[in-house]
């Protein structure tokens, strides 16, 4: 999976693109500034030293885009993964786009957003399910069309994608992000892989962002999230609102972050896979239908 080092906890590398689009609040440039330099250094500061006491990253010249993501990926039962290898994968499932897709914030290869996908829908399906992760930290919605590409070459059944934070912190206008997640969806549709996406959760239950930037950042991150659901849609994928479905549940709970108080912790991955699990077993029974239709003596 290629590298990609891209601003991924930073909230806002400088407050010029939001002043532009929120001008109308009236909230001067020069507070937004220090505000969002302050959080960006908060979030860094803890992701660090986190990943730094977990041992996973050493602490000279430690960076928080250096920190890595357990690996997870492969054929997993309902109860956990398997190296058997005469068990068939009846699923293939690719998780695309950002850090949350990747489950930055955990230790354990058990507690990736993924992996809890892949089991849970074995559980309810039955049958082995093959996870593929290509979502790279960092990545915005521009580094969709990349991730796409590298995921056909496995031809998945499902692929579920989760982006937009980045995309608010690097300024990108909403219409924008929509456009190539919806660019993305459609390229996955026409290989006929059902496509499940996260759309953008509300930033307004983070608590490292003061205020008035996060009201700020809410309004922007709702717009987006209407957006991507308006383009997922409109290119026959499925949106699952997180900022209605997920965020409600973060709103003061500071175990369902990771230390830095941006990305989930293992308690809110599982928190929001909740929310993800019912679209993709949906689309797991669509396709099995359409594989039932598909044999001999039973289409049409």
């Amino acid at each position: 999976m290629k590298s990609k080092s891209v601003h991924h906890t930073a909230l806002i590398a400088a407050a010029a693109g939001v002043t532009g689009v929120m001008g109308a609040a009236g909230l001067a440039w020069v507070g937004l500034t220090a505000q969002a330099a302050g959080a960006t250094r908060r979030i860094e500061e803890a992701a660090v030293h986190a990943a730094i006491d977990a041992g996973l990253i050493p602490p000279d010249g430690a960076d928080a885009q250096r920190v890595p993501p357990p690996l997870g990926d492969g054929v997993l039962l309902a109860s956990g993964p398997t190296d058997d290898p005469t068990v068939e994968p009846g699923l293939t499932l690719a998780m695309i786009g950002d850090s949350t897709a990747v489950g930055y914030g955990t230790s354990r290869s058990a507690d990736l957003p993924g992996v809890l996908l892949a089991r849970g829908l074995a559980a309810l399906t039955g049958d082995p399910v093959r996870l593929l992760t290509v979502g790279v930290v960092g990545a915005e919605s521009v580094h969709l069309d990349d991730q796409v590409t590298t995921a056909l070459q496995q031809r998945p059944d499902i692929a579920v994608i989760v982006i937009g934070a980045n995309d608010i912190t690097a300024k990108v206008a909403p219409t924008r992000a929509a456009s190539q997640l919806g660019a993305a969806v459609r390229r996955l549709r026409a290989a006929q892989v059902e496509v499940v996406v996260a759309t953008c959760p509300d930033f307004g239950v983070i608590a490292p962002i003061p205020q008035p930037l996060r009201t700020v950042l809410t309004r922007w991150s709702r717009g987006l999230a209407a957006a991507q659901a308006r383009a997922v849609r409109a290119a026959d994928g499925t949106p699952v609102a997180m900022a209605q479905l997920v965020s409600p549940f973060f709103r003061g709970k500071p175990d369902l972050f990771y230390a830095d108080g941006f990305h989930p912790s293992a308690a809110g991955y599982l928190t929001a896979v909740g929310a993800l699990l019912p679209a993709v077993a949906t689309a797991a029974t669509r396709i099995r239908l359409d594989r039932v239709a598909a044999q001999p003596g039973l289409s049409g």
